[in-house]
């Protein structure tokens, strides 16, 4: 694991996903990207310093997915 943490995104437009990923990985981070039905398995294994999550979903409720990583 990089110095500067793990970041989770969580995103269902795979285009602006991986312009993050590309961002985050050329400032240092390490970066995962995850569609929303793993998202909960994935946060539990992966303990993130950071989840970008979106905001719009198109099969989620982003709120309960918060609730989700949450707890």
């Amino acid at each position: 694991m990089s110095d500067r943490g793990l970041v989770v995104i969580i995103d269902h437009d795979e285009d602006r996903a991986e312009a993050l990923r590309e961002l985050l990985t050329a400032d240092g981070y390490d970066v995962v990207v995850a569609g929303a039905g793993t998202v909960a398995e994935l946060v539990a294994e992966a303990e993130p310093d950071l989840v970008l999550l979106e905001t719009q979903l198109p099969h989620h409720d982003s709120l309960e997915v918060r609730t989700q990583l949450k707890q």
